[in-house]
């Protein structure tokens, strides 16, 4: 686990966290629309510097991408569109902090700024860093399309990192196929198309990955390029989209065996339900809620708890 612990002021539509947040190693936010989940993650997309190299496209792209196309700017991620946001951070036992739009990331207690990206890297994990960790420590998934078309472009691009990973074929094997109908063998890159490999009547046949409809493609989409990406940390916004329960599942169970750190949102009752049936190690679901006045504010239950509830027939999606 990296990030232990989140505080954050002046962020996006948040005025201020009533109480810091304690992260897990699996964690799954729950909340209504406009309660502040998108907020936590954007705020752990920033690590471990504003302006560290990463983003969509061809890895090479900076935070810009983010703070340009899905916040809409730089103005937008301070709240009210002026003054200063702060985000302090726990990792690895040091405390840590960005200030925008500044965009500097230092060390709260002796104010020390990390202009150079490898440092500020190496401070945060408290260890040595490759270039590599640096730029792809924290990668967000939202739900956009413009977002998983360019995951997309970049998955064809660098396709013998793929093939090299043997991703194409373990996904497929792993997590569609246990939920879903067709015999798929594969993800292939056929001239410049991506296409995926189906048996049928023993023969294979090669179809779109556009053509198996959008659940599948979706997941497909994401979970080649996070495995492409090797993040630290996952931040995965609405994860529940376009899903079914099998393969809901089914990713879940591939999630639970990774050895990163997980950040969910939803607003799925099928994610909570299979999260108490897989029961995940250091798992915990964050209900977070938002006031008139913009102050934040969360309640985490446990999987035990989360199990106890399911079972008395209570959703805690709406127990306050």
């Amino acid at each position: 686990m990296f990030v232990s612990e989140l505080f954050l002021r002046g962020f996006r539509g948040a005025r201020e966290m009533k109480s810091s947040l304690r992260l897990s190693k699996f964690n799954v936010l729950i909340g209504r629309n406009n309660s502040g989940k998108s907020i936590i993650l954007h705020s752990l997309f920033l690590l471990p510097h504003p302006h560290t190299l990463g983003g969509y496209g061809r890895f090479r792209e900076r935070r810009d991408f983010y703070i340009s196309f899905l916040a809409g700017g730089f103005d937008s991620l301070i709240y009210r569109y002026s003054g200063e946001a702060v985000i302090d951070f726990a990792a690895s036992g040091r405390k840590y902090r960005i200030s925008l739009p500044e965009g500097e990331a230092q060390n709260p207690e002796t104010g020390e700024k990390f202009t150079d990206i490898y440092e500020a890297s190496k401070y945060f994990m408290g260890r040595e860093v490759t270039p590599g960790e640096c730029e792809r420590f924290a990668l967000l998934i939202p739900n956009n399309t413009n977002a998983l078309n360019s995951m997309f472009l970049t998955i064809a691009d660098k396709w013998s990192e793929v093939a090299e990973k043997g991703v194409h074929t373990t996904i497929v094997r792993e997590v569609i196929n246990p939920a879903v109908e067709d015999d798929l063998t594969e993800i292939l890159k056929i001239d410049k198309a991506v296409r995926m490999g189906k048996k049928i009547e023993g023969e294979l046949f090669h179809l779109s990955v556009r053509d198996l409809g959008d659940g599948v493609e979706r997941i497909l989409i994401a979970l080649t390029f996070i495995e492409l990406c090797e993040p630290s940390i996952l931040l995965w916004d609405d994860f529940e989209v376009s899903l079914h329960p099998d393969l809901l599942k089914s990713v879940l169970l591939w999630l639970c065996e990774k050895d990163r750190q997980i950040v969910l949102a939803t607003h799925s009752i099928d994610v909570l339900r299979q999260l108490a049936e897989i029961k995940p190690k250091d798992a915990q679901v964050i209900k977070v809620e938002k006031s008139p006045d913009d102050i934040l504010s969360h309640r985490t239950l446990t999987i035990e708890e989360l199990t106890d509830a399911l079972g008395r027939g209570e959703d805690p999606r709406f127990v306050r």
